[in-house]
């Protein structure tokens, strides 16, 4: 079948919005290039993994003009998103009720993007005999501690001699881990202080996005450990989103794009 038809046919369906929101409603962007908008945005119903509607863009007038005629907003229990302020006051404003989750996965990586970037400073700073003992130490070094064997250890201890910052952001990594890893709230408030603190003591420069993101969200980072909703969902379906948009080559025309997504 011709791309031709393909386009006559989406164009007689309607694909009608959802009539009503779920308590837990999850959101996300993704680069569509679609309609002229670089970035689509996303609405999924995470807890049975369906993906509610597609919109045209990320702007705040086109979230608002979409959220505002639901008459069950007050039911919604749960709004997972990641660090985005338009998501935070269209929950706070539209959502009444809706207890703000950050996912999870946006708040870890910042962790990783930071530790990364001092061990490339650092390598950099090296002498070439020196950076023989760093050839292939990325994954070494972002493994967790208690999972490394003896061998492990002694490889990333001839490492920390060689570039103490190094130690004292390895030292920060795993605080971080530690975190991530508290069973709830309280005991992640706790280690998030810790954490905070010991990152003062360091006074690492490439931690300092990390910390800024974790003074910022913190309130809703910890509701991430009482009640464990993600993200998950939505981003497979962004994956799967990428290889529909790929395989067509592209939407031009938004609603085409939104049609052939939900009905796939």
């Amino acid at each position: 079948m011709s791309w031709y038809k393909v386009s006559s046919l989406l164009s007689l369906v309607e694909v009608p919005k959802p009539t009503k929101l779920p308590e837990v409603l999850s959101i996300d962007e993704f680069r569509g290039n679609s309609g002229g908008n670089k970035f689509q945005c996303i609405l999924t119903d995470p807890v049975n993994k369906k993906t509610l509607d597609i919109l045209p863009t990320r702007s705040q007038v086109d979230l608002i003009d979409y959220l505002k005629p639901f008459k069950n907003r007050d039911k919604v229990k749960f709004f997972v998103m990641d660090m985005n302020r338009v998501y935070l006051d269209l929950a706070k404003t539209f959502l009444p009720n809706a207890k703000i989750i950050i996912d999870r996965f946006h708040v870890a990586r910042y962790n990783t993007w930071a530790f990364e970037n001092v061990r490339k400073r650092v390598q950099k700073s090296l002498s070439p005999t020196q950076r023989v003992y760093f050839k292939h130490s990325r994954k070494l070094l972002l493994k967790r501690k208690n999972s490394l064997d003896s061998d492990n250890i002694d490889a990333i201890n001839i490492m920390f001699r060689m570039a103490p910052e190094l130690a004292s952001a390895y030292l920060l990594k795993e605080k971080f881990y530690s975190f991530m890893d508290s069973p709830n709230s309280f005991i992640a408030k706790k280690r998030l202080s810790e954490f905070l603190m010991h990152s003062n003591l360091q006074n690492i420069p490439e931690y300092n996005p990390c910390v800024t993101m974790l003074n910022n969200w913190s309130e809703y980072i910890l509701n991430s450990f009482d009640y464990r909703y993600s993200n998950s969902f939505t981003e497979g379906t962004n994956n799967k989103i990428k290889v529909i948009k790929r395989i067509a080559f592209g939407y031009r025309n938004f609603d085409n794009f939104r049609k052939r997504i939900l009905f796939t």
